[in-house]
């Protein structure tokens, strides 16, 4: 239920409504037969009343539900344990929610105690019993093991074995709950463990000990055994001795309780996967991996992995085949390392085979990376031969290899490597910067040979994964077009056009001589929290959403993009309004110009600056509002855009915040002109390195004159914070943040992700202060400031990884993107002070004063 407000005003009468309905029947009914069956639907209705009640935070009337439900399976009670058990759960959950839980543990434990004596007597539960009540009692003992554990009445162990262990024991069939139980509660004591550091504290100390003891025997050997000083010494070897002992024992039981977490954690979300049909339980597969991937060298955790894994629909993982691909090579050597490269090379192998147009792209893009554009890797080398970065690539031709001797495996592989290589070879043709704009012939290149294409689908057409593997109905290429339009830009992109089998024309952008593999990332975290927004019931009654476009890596200095269609950027559409609207205006250029003159004037300071900008504002009023007003004319179309438009702004706001999105000047931006979307691009400075450009980003994101004047008389307050609210609120819930850091967790061991300002973003130089915005810019393609050389990260950085004992290869870029995000995450600041203050920022004059010009703050 969204609200307690939407439950009492909209929900709650009609569900009472229907319990008054009902209540009548029974009453009125005389056959005892269908009697029974209205007082079971009775029953089943007052259920569900009270868990919407409770669900929404309307407690009184959840109360008012569940008395009226004890009242009507009261008969029931010494006879039923499927009902009683139901009611025992929701009674429980009812006092929990109101803070009780120390009663709703003891109520559960009476409830157990009832259940059992219910069905067998009071000497145990008989597995033979139905499987209702089975499940019934599973339940419960799921349920107490929850409140035990967030009560620490238990050490976790403990819980572990007596609740949630025996929840599966008693009802193992398709219990997915019970699994997922068992498996949240383990991981979160893994965490716990490795955030703690208790067992690292303890093994440094004991080193220390070692060190002492040592040195207290090297000095027994220098003196006289009846020297005084050799009591002593004596006295205090013993005495290290005896703490080195208790030190020994506390580092194997800690390093046992965190491996035994580990390998509940692991086997119960593989069962949860294997057993699990609803959207909750599939996303588990992110945590998963990132344990997994976390503990590479793990005997025991790949041991599990292995047994579990064939019986896991390939399907659930196609999301991160990215990552799994990049972790090829990668061993150590160790038993551990070696026996995860065979797992993860099997699991490729069938991910390629059953769902070849998600899988096979990415394996080809590992294979045409050069070893200079992969991160480090481990110098070991395994049988498959070759060693660090080359084995990758070797590896993943023995995938493309074993792909090709399946049925249907040549033609799959022979196609897309042909489509690639033309892509590929369009993105290195050598143009000049100022190349002319005329369309270049695709004659005689590879792309131009290729026609009807059966198995090799639009790779930048976006297609969910098909469950039975089949893919029939999928869009194959039929041939290209043959010209290639330049649609200006540093490096040069090129767009060209493919149609496909279902007559469509598709737009794709190649570029050249640039690194869009963050880019990709950042797209896949926006399709992640697009998919959260539309599961929770606040943000889906909302329509909030974020619009994202494909991104594939072709090589590591090459890609091809999805063309956004119907959009212009939005600093076009604002500055024509603004030139036919406020004519007597200064122009945008002349704006520009004299805050540029500002910023490189010798002995300009804050003030000069912020005095200059205020002028420029007096002088460059918004007129973005007549955007709505011109393309829709009827009140209620009017409205609606305009709304659109303003919960957009405000959702990318948010999550572009929340990752640390910058160089969002007018170009960068697109508008959706049908249906007043606004769309993001250019992800290649992201996680806060906005702030270490040459002229540094201070604002949160983009919030200037006109974008406030498109969102109607009310500006920023209503709509746009409100929006702002519910999304934070839902990405620092639990749930959310939980999955979201999850995924970033996964990203973090990718070798292929530099998770720094890509060298090509670096090199472009300040053009947007020697180009017309309004004439000098095309669609999807966009130009960034120079970084600082100084501020410039490592490319590939490596550092001993926190969360594993084993040591793990860790990338301390990534460690520092991560801790960004979860510290925007943390409930510091409430939602609504959290949302006032980046609104502040992000409208501050002095702060829009300090931006590079470029970025055009006054627009």
């Amino acid at each position: 239920m969204s609200s307690n407000w939407e439950f009492t005003n909209a929900v709650e009468p009609a569900l009472q409504a229907r319990t008054i309905i009902l209540r009548s029947a029974v009453s009125n009914q005389s056959n005892e037969t269908a009697k029974g069956n209205l007082m079971d639907a009775s029953i089943r209705h007052l259920f569900i009343c009270t868990r919407l009640a409770r669900k929404s935070g309307s407690m009184q009337i959840a109360l008012n539900n569940l008395t009226a439900l004890h009242n009507a399976i009261a008969p029931h009670l010494d006879t039923d344990a499927v009902k009683f058990g139901g009611y025992a759960r929701e009674e429980a959950k009812c006092w929990a929610a109101l803070g009780q839980r120390l009663l709703a543990i003891k109520k559960l434990r009476y409830s157990i105690s009832l259940v059992h004596s219910l069905t067998e007597g009071k000497d145990g539960f008989s597995p033979s019993q139905p499987s209702e009540v089975a499940l019934v009692l599973s339940r419960l003992y799921r349920l107490l093991g929850r409140y035990v554990g967030i009560e620490r009445l238990e050490q976790a162990s403990d819980v572990i074995e007596n609740y949630l262990s025996a929840a599966i024991e008693i009802h193992d069939s398709s219990n997915v709950g019970s699994f997922k139980e068992l498996a949240t509660f383990a991981d979160a004591h893994y965490v716990k463990s490795i955030e703690s550091r208790t067992l690292e504290d303890t093994t440094a100390l004991l080193n220390e000990k070692l060190q002492e003891l040592a040195s207290l025997k090297e000095q027994l050997r220098h003196v006289a055994k009846t020297d005084q000083m050799c009591r002593s010494l004596e006295s205090a070897r013993r005495r290290t001795e005896l703490q080195l002992e208790n030190d020994k024992t506390e580092v194997n039981r800690l390093t046992e309780e965190r491996s035994s977490f580990l390998i509940h954690a692991v086997e119960n979300y593989l069962k949860v996967l294997q057993l699990g049909a609803l959207e909750r339980h599939n996303q588990v597969v992110f945590r998963l991996s990132s344990l997994w991937l976390g503990n590479s060298e793990d005997l025991a955790t790949n041991e599990i992995v292995e047994a579990h894994i064939e019986n896991v629909a390939s399907w659930k993982f196609v999301e991160l085949v990215h990552q799994f691909s990049a972790h090829l090579g990668r061993s150590t050597g160790t038993d551990g390392s070696d026996l995860f490269q065979d797992i993860l090379f099997k699991l490729l192998v069938r991910l390629a085979n059953d769902h070849p147009h998600h899988t096979l792209p990415i394996i080809f893009a590992l294979k045409n990376s050069s070893p200079t554009d992969l991160a480090p890797s481990s110098s070991s080398s395994r049988s498959r031969g070759g060693t660090g970065n080359n084995m990758r690539s070797s590896e993943a031709q023995m995938i493309l290899d074993s792909v090709q001797s399946m049925p249907k495996g040549p033609a799959r592989v022979l196609e897309l490597d042909a489509v690639l290589s033309g892509y590929i070879e369009v993105a290195d043709k050598k143009l000049a910067k100022d190349a002319s704009r005329k369309p270049i012939s695709l004659h005689g290149m590879k792309l131009s040979y290729l026609k009807d294409l059966s198995s090799c689908a639009i790779v930048t057409k976006d297609l969910p994964p098909d469950p039975s593997g089949k893919y029939d109905k999928v869009v194959t290429i039929h041939r290209f077009k043959s010209e290639i339009t330049l649609v200006g830009g540093i490096t040069v992109p090129k767009k060209i056009e493919c149609v496909g089998s279902d007559g469509m024309v598709y737009s794709q952008l190649v570029k050249g001589n640039e690194d869009v593999r963050q880019d990709t990332v950042l797209s896949r975290i926006f399709k992640v929290v697009d998919r959260l927004l539309k599961r929770n019931n606040e943000t889906r009654s909302r329509k909030l959403s974020i619009r994202s476009y494909k991104v594939l890596p072709l090589t590591g200095n090459s890609g091809i993009l999805e063309w956004v269609n119907n959009t212009r950027p939005i600093g076009d559409c604002m500055l024509e309004l603004q030139a036919r609207y406020n004519d007597r205006d200064i122009p945008p250029i002349e704006a520009r110009k004299m805050l540029q003159e500002e910023h490189s004037r010798k002995g300009a300071d804050k003030d000069t600056k912020l005095r200059v900008f205020q002028h420029i504002l007096s002088r460059f009023k918004p007129a973005f509002r007549y955007f709505f007003m011109e393309r829709w004319w009827k009140p209620q179309d009017w409205f609606d855009r305009r709304q659109t438009f303003v919960k957009s702004c405000a959702t990318m706001s948010i999550v572009g915040w929340l990752v640390g999105l910058g160089d969002r000047h007018t170009q960068n931006i697109l508008l959706d002109t049908s249906t007043a979307e606004v769309i993001h691009i250019d992800f290649g400075i992201a996680f806060e390195f906005g702030k270490l450009l040459t002229t540094p980003e201070l604002v949160p994101f983009r919030l200037t004159q006109n974008m406030v004047d498109g969102m109607g008389i009310t500006g920023v307050e209503g709509t746009f914070k409100k929006t702002c609210e519910e999304v934070l609120k839902l990405l620092r819930s639990e749930a959310a943040s939980y999955m979201l850091i999850t995924v970033l967790d996964v990203f973090r061991y990718d070798p292929l992700q530099k998770w720094t300002i890509a060298k090509s973003k670096a090199r472009r130089a300040r053009t947007l202060d020697d180009a017309d915005p309004v004439t000098e810019y095309s669609p999807a393609v966009s130009t960034s400031r120079r970084v600082a050389a100084s501020h410039v990260a490592p490319s590939s950085t490596s550092s001993s990884l926190g969360r594993s004992q084993l040591g793990t290869e860790s990338n301390k870029e990534a460690e520092r993107c991560l801790a960004i995000v979860k510290s925007k995450l943390a409930n510091h600041v409430s939602v609504h002070c959290t949302v006032n203050d980046l609104v502040q920022n992000a409208r501050s004059q002095e702060q829009l004063s300090l931006m590079f010009p470029g970025w055009q703050p006054f627009v």
